[in-house]
C-alpha cells in the first residue's frame, strides 16, 4: 500500500523543489483537458509511480514503471503542479501537469534522503520537463532571477558555518541573510512585472503563491493588492483559492481581532481550552520537535516567562508534531514550564487544525493575545513578540 506523504515531509519538499529547473520546448496538444505524461526514470527500472495532488492528500493517477519508463493519461481542467511518488524507494518530485503531451526525464542520482530508518523518503533533484507552458515560464523565472547561482553560494556558506569559530559565524550569517534578501528582492520584482503583463496567467499565480509561502513576512495589504490583480482563468485556479483562504485566515489574527479559541490535549492527555487563559497576556507558541529554530528559541522564552509570569504573562505551546512519542521526548529534553498541547490532524496530509486556524505557514510562529482575548501581535520572530511584551509589562 502506498504510504501517504506527511505534511512535514511536504514542507521540506516544497522548499527544496524550488531548485528544479524546467526546459523550454513546444509540444503537440491533445483535445482540451486531456494530458499525456511520458516519463523516463534513471535509477528505478520497475515499480509504481503515483501522481498526487500537490498537498499529497489525493491520489489522482498511477502507472506501472517498466524498463525505467511509464505513461500516464488523464483529464485535467486547469494546469497544476503535482506531487509524484515512486516506489520502491519513496522517491518524490514535482512537475507541472496540463492538457498537452508532457515529457519527464527523472534522475535519482544525487537525490537527497530524509527521515529515519523505516520512515524515510528521497527528494529527486534531477528532473527535466518539456511540453508544459507553466514549466517553461517557471524555468524562465528561475533563470532571470539567477537563483541557482545564489543558492550555490548559500550552500557554500552553510558548509562554512558548520565549522566556523564563534567570531566568524555572525559574519557568515550576515552574508547568508544578504544573499537571501537579494534573491527575494529579484523574485518579487520579476513576479510583480509578470503579473502586471499577464494578469490571467496561472503560472504567474503559482509563482506568486510559492513566493509568498516562502516569504510570509509580506504584509496582508501587499498580499491583497497582488491577489486583486488577477483575472480570468487565474481566478479559477486552486492557487487563487489558496491565496484567498490565506487572506481570510490572516484577517482573523489581525490586531484587535478575537483570537480563535481551541481545545487540544496536553501531555497527560487532558483537554486544555485556550480561552481558560482569559485575563492574562498569553503567547501562543507554534512549534515542533523537528523545528531547529523553534527549539533554539526556547532558552530565551524561559527567561521571558520567568521575568514576566508574576506580571500576568502566560504561554501555551502548540506542537505540530504528528508523532506523539517525538513530542514527548522533546518535552522531556526541553523542560518548558508552561502549558504544552499537541495539535490535531483531521487527515495526515492536511494542515494541523489549530495551526490552520491561525494561518501558520512557517514554524516557529507566535501570537500575543491580551487578557481580553484579542490579538495584539503575531510574528515568526521571537524578538518582535518579546519587545512588545516588554513594552506592555515593563
Amino acid at each position: 500500500m502506498q504510504k501517504k506523504t506527511h505534511p512535514v515531509k511536504l514542507i521540506c519538499i516544497n522548499v527544496c523543489l524550488l531548485l528544479l529547473i524546467g526546459v523550454n520546448a513546444n509540444a503537440n496538444t491533445l483535445r482540451q483537458e486531456q494530458y499525456v505524461i511520458n516519463g523516463n526514470i534513471k535509477g528505478v527500472d520497475t515499480g509504481m509511480i503515483r501522481m498526487l495532488s500537490e498537498d499529497g492528500n489525493d491520489i489522482l493517477d498511477s502507472a506501472i514503471i517498466s524498463k525505467g519508463q511509464f505513461t500516464m493519461k488523464g483529464e485535467i481542467k486547469l494546469p497544476e503542479r503535482r506531487l509524484f511518488i515512486i516506489n520502491p524507494g519513496s522517491w518524490s518530485f514535482k512537475a507541472f501537469v496540463e492538457d498537452t503531451i508532457i515529457s519527464l526525464m527523472i534522475d535519482t542520482t544525487g537525490a537527497v534522503h530524509y527521515g529515519k530508518p523505516g520512515d524515510s523518503w528521497a527528494l529527486i533533484w534531477e528532473i527535466e520537463q518539456t511540453g508544459s507552458k507553466l514549466s517553461d515560464i517557471y524555468a524562465l523565472f528561475k533563470k532571470e532571477t539567477s537563483e541557482k547561482y545564489y543558492v550555490s553560494i548559500l550552500d557554500s556558506l552553510r558548509r562554512k558555518l558548520k565549522t566556523a569559530e564563534t567570531d566568524q559565524s555572525e559574519d557568515i550569517k550576515y552574508q547568508m541573510d544578504s544573499i537571501v534578501n537579494i534573491i527575494s528582492t529579484k523574485q518579487k520584482l520579476w513576479i510583480e512585472s509578470y503579473i502586471e503583463q499577464h494578469p490571467s496567467s496561472i503560472a504567474g499565480l503559482y509563482i506568486f503563491n510559492e513566493f509568498y509561502q516562502l516569504n510570509p513576512k509580506q504584509t496582508l495589504g501587499y498580499l491583497q493588492s497582488i491577489v486583486d490583480k488577477f483575472s480570468g482563468s487565474a481566478k479559477e485556479s486552486v492557487y487563487y483559492t489558496q491565496l484567498t483562504n490565506t487572506i481570510s485566515g490572516l484577517q482573523q489574527i489581525l490586531p484587535n481581532s478575537i483570537a480563535p479559541d481551541f481545545t487540544l490535549f496536553n501531555s497527560n492527555k487532558i483537554k486544555f481550552t485556550f480561552s481558560s487563559t482569559t485575563g492574562y497576556y498569553t503567547v501562543i507558541d507554534f512549534w515542533a520537535s523537528w523545528c531547529g529554530p523553534c527549539r533554539k528559541a526556547i532558552p530565551a522564552w524561559k527567561k521571558v516567562y520567568a521575568r514576566y509570569y508574576n506580571k500576568g504573562l502566560r504561554m501555551v505551546s502548540v506542537s505540530s508534531d504528528a508523532n506523539f512519542k517525538d513530542w514527548m521526548q522533546a518535552l522531556k529534553q526541553e523542560q518548558m514550564p508552561w502549558v504544552q498541547v499537541i495539535d490535531e490532524y483531521s487527515n495526515e496530509n492536511q494542515p494541523a487544525k489549530v495551526a490552520g486556524l491561525y494561518s501558520v505557514s512557517r514554524l516557529p510562529f507566535y501570537v500575543l493575545v491580551g487578557g481580553d482575548g484579542k490579538v495584539i501581535l503575531s510574528s515568526n520572530e521571537d524578538e518582535v513578540i518579546t519587545k512588545k511584551i516588554e513594552e506592555i509589562l515593563k
